[in-house]
């Protein structure tokens, strides 16, 4: 296996993406495999794919309508999409510099469908579904196999002339401390919480869904038996807001940026975020109980229905559904046992091994 060179594509639109191929590659280094790993959009159009990500961002906050529109139109026409021939030049160089024995994707990129009909080039394209849907821009041509989440992404690839033989069901790969186990004791303590507490998990990420959520997080700040923790990531303003808005709450902890998402998954009770692939699969590996709030429509709302429909989340439209399903999950421990029991059923733990496996 030395010898062999494999080329990851990527997309840094949002961190799901690359998040999924850096579980790859790390069980492709494993196996002391020569990995190159490319962010092709990104390169090949610095200034054109900034904005195209700035508006791709503001899409989930501002302007929903448009977003909706872009992503369920045109479905049945699988050539229509505008971006089919975008990063076309910049592929057939990174090509012809490393050239790759195959190529693993972990983006929706139409483009290398093309590189045997337009650049002569035939090598193995390996493909990862990121998320719970399949939109048709992961339909790409002379793909020798997809991998999927779950029997229903399977179906749906197969409805849009995608071969059985090609797909397998593996799940979504997440990093590898997700398979550490977490004292919940021991790290609720570390940072001042007591383990005898119901615990919440917010996780706002980038875009700062906690606006206008002060008299939410104060509902539950005033319950003596619950206590909060607020995962800010990299948004510095709503973290420093937060901490000062909350600085006399000793049962709300607020959180930057961190790496220890899996503990903090493990040791809460319920889990309030946005429907992201990662995200969801994190929480279904930990078996966290998870409320998914505003879905955007896309691949958040089609994510959020698919995990609402199979039992294990529940989804919020308004700040009144938040409260009502918080308490439920809260106070309700069938509730919870139902959601946790689902995820078990459900999960996958071994999907980068699987991945990685079926191609060497």
């Amino acid at each position: 296996m030395k010898n062999l060179k494999v080329l990851v594509i990527t997309g840094s639109f949002g961190n799901g993406h690359l998040m999924v191929s850096n579980s790859l590659n790390t069980i492709l280094e494993h196996y002391n495999i020569d990995v190159i790993q490319h962010d092709l959009y990104l390169e090949a159009h610095p200034l054109l794919t900034r904005v195209i990500k700035d508006w791709y961002m503001r899409c989930f906050t501002h302007f929903k309508p448009t977003y909706k529109l872009f992503y369920y139109a045109r479905q049945d026409q699988l050539n229509s999409c505008i971006y089919k021939k975008y990063g076309l030049n910049h592929l057939k160089t990174i090509i012809d510099i490393h050239q790759p024995d195959l190529i693993l994707n972990t983006f929706p990129t139409p483009v290398l469908g093309l590189i045997k009909k337009e650049l002569d080039i035939t090598i193995p394209i390996h493909t990862v579904i990121t998320d719970y849907c399949a939109h048709k821009n992961w339909v790409i041509e002379n793909t020798h196999t997809y991998y999927v989440a779950t029997k229903k992404i399977k179906f749906d690839l197969i409805s849009k002339g995608v071969a059985a033989g090609m797909i397998k069901i593996t799940g979504i790969p997440i990093a590898q401390n997700f398979k550490i186990k977490t004292d919940r004791t021991a790290w609720l303590k570390r940072f001042n919480l007591s383990p005898d507490k119901k615990t919440i998990l917010i996780s706002t990420g980038a875009l700062g869904i906690l606006k206008g959520f002060k008299s939410y997080v104060k509902s539950c700040a005033d319950d003596i038996n619950t206590q909060l923790v607020i995962i800010c990531g990299k948004n510095d303003s709503l973290r420093l807001k937060l901490k000062n808005d909350f600085r006399t709450c000793s049962n709300v902890v607020i959180i930057g940026y961190t790496k220890s998402m899996k503990h903090w998954m493990s040791s809460s009770d319920v889990l309030i975020t946005k429907p992201g692939g990662i995200t969801l699969t994190e929480a279904l590996v930990t078996e966290t109980p998870v409320i998914l709030y505003k879905p955007t429509p896309g691949q958040e709302m089609e994510n959020a229905i698919y995990f609402q429909t199979n039992k294990m989340a529940l989804v919020a439209n308004n700040k009144k559904e938040l409260m009502t399903h918080t308490e439920s999950i809260i106070r309700n421990h069938s509730i919870r046992h139902t959601i946790k029991s689902q995820m078990r059923k459900e999960k996958n733990q071994q999907a980068a091994e699987n991945i990685i496996e079926n191609i060497l």
